[in-house]
C-alpha cells in the first residue's frame, strides 16, 4: 500500500522531461572517467555502500571509499560484498581518520569530487577550512573540486488532528518512538521536532502513549562518541524535560523536551541532537488545513535542514482537505515527504533520490547538494514524495516494538538475493 514518486524540478519543462531522465545512459556519450571519494558514514553503514554504488552506475565514476573509524569494523564485509568490482580496478578502500589520511585523499590530485555524508561542519572543515567564515565571505574555499553531500537536519514529524481509534493511537505512538530512538537515534533521519495541533482533542492521549512506549523500550548504547555531552547540552537548553528512562554508563535514555514556543529560538530547532532528543511543540488552527498550512511554514522556515519530512493523516481527514493536502506536499521543501510512512523508508528504497532539497550554497551548505539512490534515474530530481495508510498491518518489522524483528528482516534479505516465492511464507510468519 506505499507509494513513491519522484518529483522533477518544476524548471523542466513537460516537452524536455525525456531528455532530463536515464543519467548518462540516454546522453549517447558516457562522460570523462574519474575517480570519486566516498567520506563514508559512522552511523548506519549501509549508506557508504548506497553511495558507492551510485557513483559507479548513475554517475560512471571509479570509486575510493574511506571508511569513518566508527564503522572501519564493516570494512572487511565491503571488500567482501564488493571484490567483483575492486578486482576489476573500479573500487578500492581506504582507513583511518582525517589526520592521517583523510586530508591527503581529499585533496589528492587523482581524486575528481568528493561525496561526503557527515555534518554541515564536517563539510566546512574540508572546503572551506579552520577560518571559514573568513574564506566563505571572500569566496575563497581551500578545496577547488566539486563535492556533494548528504548533510542530516532536524527532522519534523507533523501530526494532521482527526478521530483516531485506541489502536490507531497505540501504532502511531510506537511509529514515533520508532523515529526517535531506532539506531539509538544516531540518524539523520531521526523525528527530532513532533509538531502538533491545538486543536486536536487527542494530543495528550497521543503524546501519553508516546511515554508509555518510550519508556517501555529497553536501553540502547550510547556508541557514538560524544553524545554525552551533546545530550546534556539539549537537556540544559530547556525547562520541561521528560526523561523517559535510566540513564547509566555507556546509555542515554529516549528524553522529551515538551511544549516548545514555536515562535521562539530553541536549539533544537536550529541543531540537530546527535543523540535519543526530540522535541514537541503546539501550532494554532481551528480547522486541520489552517493547522497544515501553518506546519508547512514552519518546518519550511523555522528549523534547519531540508532532507525529510513526515506527516501522519488519517484517511478521512486526508479527503476532507483535498485541495490543501496537495499543496502541503507541494510546499515542503525538503528531499524526501513522507506520509504515514516514516521518511527513512525513502532512503531505504532506493529508486528515490536522497539528499537535501535543492537550492543550497557552498557558503550556506544546509542539508547539503545533490542526491544519491536515484536508481529511476531523473536527472534534475526536486525531491522523493512517499504516501502510505495509514493503519499499517502488519506492524512494520523496523518498529522497534517489533518483537521479531530481526528474524523477519533476515528473511526478506535471503528474498533479495534469492528471490524465490517459497521464502515468502517465513516472512509473513514472523512478521
Amino acid at each position: 500500500g506505499v507509494r513513491a514518486d519522484v518529483w522533477v524540478d518544476p524548471a523542466v519543462p513537460r516537452q524536455d522531461l525525456e531528455a532530463n531522465l536515464g543519467s548518462f545512459y540516454t546522453k549517447g556519450a558516457a562522460p570523462e572517467g574519474g575517480v570519486g571519494l566516498v567520506l563514508g558514514a559512522g552511523n548506519v553503514v549501509g549508506i557508504s555502500w548506497l553511495d558507492v554504488v551510485h557513483k559507479l552506475f548513475v554517475e560512471a565514476r571509479t570509486v575510493l571509499i574511506k571508511f569513518s573509524r566508527v564503522a572501519e569494523y564493516m570494512g572487511p564485509h565491503f571488500e567482501r560484498a564488493f571484490s567483483g568490482l575492486i578486482a576489476a580496478g573500479f573500487v578500492r578502500t581506504a582507513y583511518g581518520g582525517r589526520d592521517d589520511i583523510g586530508d591527503y585523499v581529499t585533496r589528492h590530485p587523482a581524486v575528481g569530487e568528493i561525496h561526503l555524508t557527515g555534518s554541515a561542519s564536517s563539510y566546512d572543515a574540508i572546503v572551506w577550512g579552520s577560518d571559514a567564515a573568513a574564506r566563505k565571505a571572500t569566496g575563497t574555499p581551500i578545496l577547488d573540486k566539486p563535492v556533494t553531500c548528504e548533510l542530516g537536519n532536524v527532522s519534523p514529524l507533523v501530526i494532521v488532528p482527526g478521530r483516531w481509534s485506541a489502536r490507531a493511537l497505540r501504532l502511531r505512538a510506537e511509529d514515533v518512538a520508532t523515529q526517535i530512538t531506532h539506531n539509538s537515534s544516531y540518524n539523520c533521519n531521526a523525528t527530532r521536532v513532533v509538531v502538533l495541533p491545538e486543536c486536536w482533542p487527542q494530543r495528550e492521549e497521543f503524546l501519553d502513549q508516546l511515554r508509555r512506549v518510550l519508556r517501555s523500550l529497553p536501553a540502547r548504547p550510547a556508541y557514538y562518541p560524544g553524545a554525552e555531552e551533546t545530550y546534556d547540552r539539549y537537556v540544559a537548553s530547556h525547562d520541561h524535560v521528560e526523561v523517559l528512562g535510566e540513564r547509566a554508563a555507556g546509555v542515554l535514555p529516549p528524553t522529551l523536551l515538551t511544549g516548545l514556543d514555536p515562535e521562539e529560538d530553541h536549539l533544537v530547532f536550529r541543531e540537530e541532537p546527535w543523540c535519543p532528543i526530540a522535541a514537541t511543540t503546539v501550532l494554532p488552527g481551528d480547522t486541520p488545513a489552517a493547522f497544515l498550512g501553518r506546519a508547512v511554514d514552519f518546518c519550511n522556515d523555522r528549523l534547519t535542514g531540508t532532507l525529510d519530512v513526515t506527516m501522519i493523516v488519517d484517511r478521512r481527514t486526508k479527503r476532507d482537505l483535498g485541495p490543501a493536502y496537495d499543496a502541503a506536499l507541494a510546499g515542503l521543501r525538503y528531499g524526501t515527504v513522507a506520509v504515514n510512512i516514516w521518511s527513512a523508508a525513502g532512503f531505504v528504497f532506493g529508486g528515490t533520490p536522497w539528499g537535501g532539497f535543492p537550492g543550497h550554497t557552498p557558503e550556506d551548505i544546509g542539508s547539503g547538494v545533490g542526491f544519491v539512490h536515484n536508481a529511476r534515474l531523473v536527472d534534475r530530481a526536486q525531491k522523493g514524495v512517499l504516501q502510505g495508510p495509514f493503519l499499517l498491518y502488519p506492524r512494520p518489522p523496523w518498529f522497534v516494538t517489533h518483537r521479531f524483528g530481526d528474524k523477519a528482516l533476515s528473511r526478506v534479505a535471503a528474498l533479495e538475493a534469492d528471490p524465490h516465492w517459497w521464502r515468502v511464507p517465513g516472512i509473513a510468519l514472523w512478521a
